[in-house]
C-alpha cells in the first residue's frame, strides 16, 4: 500500500502543497490536524493532475471553515474546478463544462481554509 497526501494551505500567496507519504491510509487524527477539525469529504473532486496525468483522488476539508470565515483557498478551488469539469456522463459528454462558475460567470463555491488531497495505489484508495 502506498499513498500520499497533499496539504494545500489557504492564504493570498498560493504555496506549494506540504507533502506526505503513507505505506499505510492515513489517521483520522492526521487528517483532522491537516485541515483543522472535523474533517468532510468535497463532493465529486475525485480527480488530480499529477505528473501531467489524471489521478484519482479522495479530498477532505475542515466541515466548519466556511462557518469560521476561513481564507479562500486558491489552489484548491482551481483543482477542484478542473476536477468538475472533466467529470462526464457515461455517454462522455460534460457533466459540468463550465466547473464551478455559473452561466452568468459568478462562482458557485469555492474551498476555504486547507485541504488535504489523497491518492495512491488502489489498496491505499480502498482505505481511505
Amino acid at each position: 500500500m502506498n499513498g500520499t497526501a497533499l496539504i494545500y494551505r489557504a492564504g493570498p500567496d498560493l504555496p506549494a502543497p506540504e507533502t506526505f507519504t503513507f505505506i499505510a491510509a492515513p489517521s483520522l487524527d492526521f487528517l483532522q490536524k491537516a485541515v483543522g477539525g472535523y474533517i468532510e469529504r468535497v463532493p465529486l473532486f475525485n480527480r488530480i493532475l499529477i505528473d501531467r496525468k489524471v489521478t484519482y483522488c479522495v479530498v477532505y476539508c475542515n466541515e466548519e471553515s466556511k462557518l469560521k470565515r476561513q481564507p479562500v483557498n486558491r489552489n484548491a478551488t482551481r483543482l477542484w474546478d478542473y476536477a468538475l469539469r472533466h467529470l462526464s456522463h457515461p455517454d462522455g459528454t460534460p457533466q459540468f463544462p463550465t466547473g464551478l462558475l455559473k452561466p452568468s460567470g459568478e462562482v458557485s463555491d469555492m474551498l476555504v481554509g486547507d485541504i488535504v488531497v489523497l491518492y495512491g495505489d488502489d489498496e491505499f484508495m480502498e482505505a481511505v
